[in-house]
């Protein structure tokens, strides 16, 4: 659950910011939240233990942009276990919420909705800028 979360965050960041996708895949709206079904299936055999594959260093396929994006998800949320990113994603008025109570679960969750809140948070934080 951890990895799939902080893929979304940094997916949802990066389109607040760059107002690009930093993943191709549709996020989808599950009973636990926000989940890229291409993740989950890749480490879902994993279930709460380590993940113990190597995975190869990809990042000379992104952006500097990208690559930078990366490293401040990793910074900011490095101290959350995956139950308080899920909490996170839970919260009322995110796009996880707007979807799973609207259009139901399984639904697809907007990259534009995604972008919207991403964008909200990025003028909270200016807002709260000294």
């Amino acid at each position: 659950m951890h990895i799939i979360k902080l893929v979304y965050i940094a997916h949802g960041w990066n389109l607040g910011f760059a107002r690009k996708a930093l993943i191709l895949e549709a996020t989808e709206a599950w009973r636990y939240g926000p989940v890229i079904p291409v993740v989950y299936r890749k480490f879902k055999s994993f279930g709460g233990d380590p993940i113990e594959i190597e995975l190869k260093n990809q990042s000379e396929k992104l952006s500097p942009h990208q690559n930078l994006m990366l490293d401040f998800i990793n910074d900011a949320y490095e101290n959350y276990d995956a139950l308080q990113l899920s909490t996170m994603t839970h919260e009322e008025g995110t796009p996880w919420h707007t979807t799973y109570h609207g259009a139901g679960p399984g639904a697809i969750i907007p990259n534009k909705l995604i972008e919207a809140h991403y964008i909200e948070k990025i003028e909270d934080l200016i807002s709260d800028a000294p």
